[in-house]
């Protein structure tokens, strides 16, 4: 009798956190998101799916969102896609961010190479090219 209390008592409890925790914190179509804390702000870097794709190797292109508070997120819209790249057309996927020397680093992975692009701002735009 005790064990089935303790069942009972363990799916509720598990059904309470899945309730809890169910608050996305992206909307759908991101993935691989890296995430960093520059000046007193968040950020979130994901992978981004394209509208109606089918396979990972069709993503094109990288968003980014912000938040203060870790709970209200603003979406920054798109800092950098494949258009910008001459060696790459498909699977842009997982990327990264870094911050050094007042530049901002967009490390991205495309058709299986890994590019770098920078911009003066944490949202870009990100260039290949920063002259």
């Amino acid at each position: 009798m005790k064990s089935k209390i303790l069942i009972i008592l363990l799916l509720n409890f598990s059904l309470a956190i899945s309730v809890v925790a169910q608050k996305p914190i992206l909307p759908d179509f991101h993935a691989d998101p890296s995430a960093h804390k520059w000046d007193g702000k968040y950020w979130i870097y994901p992978s981004t799916d394209e509208p109606g794709s089918t396979s990972w190797l069709q993503m094109r292109r990288w968003e980014c969102y912000y938040s203060i508070n870790l709970a209200d997120w603003k979406h920054e819209g798109e800092i950098f896609n494949l258009d910008s790249v001459s060696w790459a057309d498909q699977a842009a996927f997982a990327p990264d961010c870094m911050k050094w020397n007042e530049k901002y680093y967009f490390f991205f992975p495309a058709d299986f190479n890994i590019g770098v692009a920078v911009s003066d701002r944490p949202n870009g735009p990100f260039n290949l090219n920063n002259s």
